[in-house]
């Protein structure tokens, strides 16, 4: 089986045996990445991005670009998905 596994440091400082617990922070992905980044970005980051609680303070135009993008990566991953089965996907329009 193959698995990606991904770090993410949290802050500049310096790593040591002691904090990299509380500095570090970790997943993994299984042998379908492509797949796991499609449900995290429909499942996690649209519903966090459209939510309007978390878009305070965002102009509007702000507002629709990101989410414009957003569905455009969506769909984009979706398609490359198809591609790498050999097949063709076309996205649903949001």
């Amino acid at each position: 089986r193959k698995k990606t596994l991904c770090f993410l440091k949290l802050n500049q400082e310096e790593l040591s045996p002691e904090n990299v617990d509380q500095e570090v922070i970790y997943g993994d992905f299984g042998d379908v990445p492509l797949e796991h980044l499609s449900v995290l970005a429909r499942e996690v980051f649209l519903p966090m991005l459209t939510n309007p609680r978390n878009q305070v303070g965002w102009p509007e135009v702000i507002t629709r670009e990101v989410v414009e993008n957003l569905h455009k990566f969506i769909a984009n991953v979706y398609v490359t998905i198809g591609q790498t089965k050999g097949k063709t996907l076309l996205p649903l329009p949001p």
